[in-house]
């Protein structure tokens, strides 16, 4: 399936690490900073149009919560067009 994507200026298109990845990448449009215990809403960009029926999904990658226990879950529904947003929550010390 192929998937429309725009950007916002100074977004980066979402990419595969590696070939056989089932996911990709997003990327911050700007540093943040997590304090221990907190959350954050971190801006990527990025804007998809996802076909009816279907959804995205986000998923912190298992080297974010195993080396930074920096942890993610949310759906985006095919009606969203606005900028994708992902919610960190970092459960560090």
């Amino acid at each position: 399936m192929k998937l429309k994507v725009f950007l916002d200026p100074g977004a980066k298109m979402p990419t595969k690490a590696h070939p056989k990845d089932a996911g990709f990448d997003l990327c911050a449009l700007n540093s943040v900073i997590i304090p221990p215990g907190e959350g954050r809403s971190i801006e990527t960009g990025v804007h998809m149009i996802i076909p009816e029926g279907y959804g995205g999904l986000l998923v912190s990658k298992s080297g974010l919560n195993v080396n930074n226990d920096l942890t993610s879950t949310g759906l985006i529904d095919a009606d969203y067009t606005g900028a994708i947003k992902v919610k960190l929550y970092n459960q560090g010390n």
